[in-house]
């Protein structure tokens, strides 16, 4: 049952100190959870259905705020603290989730549209926040403020096109609104009053003025009331089957027990029963989901919103360990040994190209060691770039500007050791000796790769359309499969020579692999064994 905002809740208070930096602002919110002062999770609308987002309290950098410093793309995630004396005005147009530290001056603070933490002063200061689900400290004696925020209640999105249900709500949310304000030391509710739209302290004649709707919810340190945590731990789904020609499938990967299958909207772990249904038993919703990466113990995955895009690293039961937020979009991403490997794009809107993100892989985090810029430019908007790794070497390949190609000698350092305007190449598998490569024109090359470079190729070509082939490539034992629009290629990777043409009727849309079938269009299954 959630508390309306009519009974205001009030809660004890641990910790009392001025806040200063990251370490005061992760001890304050830490004892606000443990005593009930200070939500653990938030409303947010990031995923198509709203979610509850916890809090996050990874380190980040610290920005000591001056007239030059940028609050948009440049810095994510930050924390601006506002150490001067000065009048400021900050303008933010990003869409990370910063935590701002202000002055005893008069600060005019326009934010952009992530969920942010506002620690205020004694100044009187005018905050606007349209968008973003955001918490408000206010310490006693904190001057005369103005809100310009968005409130939404907890029954609105619930009732908002395509947000039906809130993911991870399962009633023990006990806040009616997305954002909050606490007060700190000193300040108790009967201190309080409404003046219209104007909240007044009776005692130090502090104010704040909301210019949109007043309803927040409000939390206090002075006054302990019992808030029952649930942890908010997400509440697994009833378990529900999904048929293989399910339209939403993008891609299905396969450990030694559960098959994870990608929508654009969800991570769903699975089970195959005898029936060839997928049996739903646990997912994790997103906004455009895509490359799944899978190791031993973990999940990598990225998912995309507004021109940033999440890489998240989960669990095998879909439990969320870490997550950073990057600039654009992520195109691909591969594991090799203990690092992984994130191919970016649009680092620099200005002069777009991309760069390797390059992760080390821990307990139960990612720790960023090094980026390099490949200047590999794109072309027309069309994401052609794809991460391969074969024989201890990261090849990526680009629609316009060829095969390139890193040594893993030093994982943490690549050395770039091959260049090639080989251009339109689709996939890039390592067979026996060989590596297989397809081209977009249906061009299938087998090939070796010694001393940092392409030896004679042997070569397949086929009379086709250009950029027919399109991520529907698969190699299984010494068969590679390739379908082109409306036919399916089998050859035999030994002899390099066609085994069978399957024509289709019409043109195939959609090519998944599940275990030894293909799945075409979501209907028709190809088994492989009677090629093997």
């Amino acid at each position: 049952m959630r508390i309306l905002i009519c009974l205001v809740l009030m809660v004890s208070l641990s910790f009392s100190k001025e806040i200063r930096n990251f370490y005061d602002v992760k001890e304050f919110i830490n004892d606000g959870i443990k005593n009930g002062y200070f939500p653990k999770t938030i409303l947010s609308l990031a995923t198509p259905k709203g979610s509850l987002k916890d809090l996050n309290l990874l380190p980040r950098d610290e920005i000591i705020w001056d007239e030059t410093t940028a609050c948009n793309d440049d810095n994510l995630n930050a924390l601006f603290i506002i150490d001067n004396d000065a009048n400021n005005t900050l303008e933010c147009s990003d869409y990370s989730d910063n935590i701002f530290i202000l002055n005893s001056g008069n600060n005019t603070i326009n934010g952009g549209g992530g969920d942010d933490i506002f620690f205020l002063s004694s100044g009187n200061d005018i905050i606007t926040k349209q968008d973003g689900f955001n918490i408000f400290v206010f310490e006693k004696n904190w001057g005369n403020d103005e809100l310009k925020i968005s409130n939404r209640s907890l029954d609105f999105v619930l009732k908002m096109s395509g947000r039906e249900s809130i993911l991870g709500y399962d009633g023990s949310f006990p806040f009616d609104y997305s954002n909050f304000i606490i007060f700190g030391s000193g300040i108790k509710k009967e201190d309080l009053a409404w003046s219209g739209n104007t909240l007044i302290n009776l005692k130090t004649n502090d104010t704040i003025k909301f210019t949109s709707d007043k309803g927040v919810n409000f939390l206090f340190k002075e006054e302990p009331i019992n808030i029952v945590d649930n942890n908010f731990i997400k509440k697994l789904p009833n378990s529900y089957e999904l048929n293989l020609s399910d339209k939403e499938i993008n891609s299905i990967t396969k450990d030694e027990k559960n098959y994870y299958i990608l929508t654009d909207k969800a991570l769903k772990k699975a089970i195959l029963n005898d029936s060839d249904k997928f049996k739903i038993i646990n997912e994790l919703e997103r906004l455009y989901v895509r490359n799944l990466t899978i190791s031993d113990k973990f999940i990598f995955f990225s998912d995309s919103f507004q021109g940033y895009s999440n890489l998240n690293m989960v669990d095998k039961n879909l439990n969320l360990l870490y997550k950073v937020q990057l600039k654009g979009e992520t195109l691909d991403m591969k594991l090799y040994k203990n690092y992984l490997y994130v191919l970016q794009n649009f680092e620099n809107f200005e002069n777009p190209s991309n760069s390797i993100y390059i992760y080390e892989v821990g307990k139960n985090s990612l720790n960023l060691i090094n980026k390099i810029d490949t200047n590999l430019k794109e072309k027309d908007g069309n994401y052609g770039n794809k991460l391969f790794i074969i024989k201890d070497n990261l090849f990526i390949i680009n629609l316009l500007e060829g095969i390139r190609s890193y040594t893993l000698k030093e994982p943490a350092n690549l050395q770039k050791v091959f260049d090639d305007e080989e251009e339109n190449v689709e996939f890039m598998q390592e067979y026996g000796d060989f590596i297989i490569v397809v081209k977009k024109d249906g061009t299938i090359l087998k090939t070796k790769f010694k001393n940092n470079s392409f030896e004679k190729t042997s070569t397949l070509s086929f009379d086709i359309e250009p950029y027919v082939v399109k991520s529907r490539v698969t190699i299984l034992l010494n068969k590679l499969f390739v379908l082109f629009k409306d036919e399916l290629v089998i050859v035999n990777l030994d002899n390099f020579k066609v085994v069978e043409k399957i024509k289709f009727n019409k043109d195939i849309k959609t090519f998944l692999q599940i275990d030894s079938r293909l799945l075409l269009d979501g209907s028709k299954l190809i088994e492989f064994d009677r090629y093997l």
